[in-house]
């Protein structure tokens, strides 16, 4: 499970809040819950003039088995109703 709440797009981990998500990645897979975070990240960072992250752990990860590769990764977004 990942705190998507606040995002940090630039000198990130330890820096302070640099964007709204209101987000939690949920997920049985490191791999998978990584890539999405990275996606949320780069997609922040293309609004606001920047070039993609370069993570090459997540790639490594998936190379060793650790989780599942990036192309076959499949996501079942969640929407909270309003009102619950």
């Amino acid at each position: 499970m990942g705190d998507a709440l606040f995002g940090i797009y630039q000198r990130g981990p330890d820096g302070s809040p640099q964007f709204t998500y209101n987000g939690l990645i949920v997920g049985t897979d490191p791999v998978a819950t990584d890539h999405q975070a990275r996606l949320i990240i780069d997609e922040e960072r293309d609004k606001n003039g920047k070039p993609p992250t370069n993570p090459s752990h997540i790639e490594e990860a998936a190379r060793l088995g650790l989780g599942t590769p990036i192309n076959e990764i499949k996501v079942i977004p969640v929407q909270r109703k309003k009102g619950k």
